[in-house]
């Protein structure tokens, strides 16, 4: 697993088994189930996100999630040596020899090297990968807004069913036995609003923004390489250029694991 996809686990984890240790230490768990406060707080943020966003806009915003979340990280290194090793074979053999080579690619860079092998103006090539970058920041965007914005509507939400149970409270005041329990199914709404909003949607829409980034910088890197191999540039020149995209840190570990290769 890699180390973002396990720290985001034992985060998810952490906070699950903090939520439930009070809730378990407090007293009975079962009196934190409310099935009134679920359709309220889920049923009715979601309803109010469809008239903030279409349901192509919602389907396509989860479809992107679905890929991101599932998908692996980008490898920058990876990515970095493949292109040195495609720039010293074009230079040896010619740009041709390396069509055989673009199935095993990471599809972005593989539609991008056989433009550049069937001969097409760099411009176009930029131009055309541009757009298809573009386009997927904009989905992005849209996916990581519509969770940003189930975020703000889930707490109101909460609140509109503590209001309706607290009504429904005080139309039983003639039975004192009847008032704890009637306001405590009333707050529940709000704890649920709370936890959607700051456990699951403000989160998510944060991981979103944070995969998209690491996702369009690694394209963006993949356009340099491509432009660069397209020119006939040194493949070393081409290592460099590309490092430079990749964060201090990552360099360092990435030396450190070529020393302990070495040296085993």
């Amino acid at each position: 697993m890699q180390k973002s996809g396990l720290v985001t686990n034992i985060g998810i984890l952490a906070g699950v088994v903090a939520i439930m240790a009070a809730i378990i230490m407090g007293g009975n768990p079962t009196q934190f189930i409310d099935i009134p406060s679920v359709l309220i707080t889920i049923i009715g943020s979601f309803s109010a996100l469809l008239i903030n966003y279409s349901w192509d806009d919602v389907v396509t915003s989860f479809h992107e999630m679905r890929r991101l979340f599932r998908e692996k990280s980008p490898d920058p290194a990876a990515t970095i040596e493949q292109f040195t090793a495609l720039a010293t074979r074009a230079r040896r053999e010619g740009l041709l020899v390396l069509e055989d080579e673009t199935p095993k690619l990471d599809p972005f860079l593989g539609k991008g090297l056989q433009m550049v092998i069937d001969g097409m103006d760099s411009s176009v090539v930029t131009s055309v990968l541009e757009i298809e970058m573009s386009q997927m920041e904009a989905r992005h965007a849209t996916a990581a807004g519509m969770l940003g914005t189930w975020a703000n509507l889930a707490p109101g939400f909460g609140m509109i069913g503590t209001l309706i149970g607290l009504i429904q409270m005080l139309g039983a005041l003639d039975d004192p036995d009847a008032i704890g329990p009637a306001m405590a199914v009333a707050l529940i709404t709000t704890m649920y609003g709370a936890i959607m909003a700051n456990f699951v949607f403000t989160p998510l829409s944060g991981k979103v923004t944070v995969k998209s980034k690491q996702v369009m910088l690694y394209r963006e890197m993949i356009l340099e390489g491509l432009a660069s191999l397209q020119a006939g540039v040194n493949p070393r020149v081409i290592e460099q250029r590309l490092r430079s995209f990749v964060a201090p840190a990552s360099k360092s570990g990435k030396i450190r694991a070529q020393k302990e290769a070495a040296d085993d």
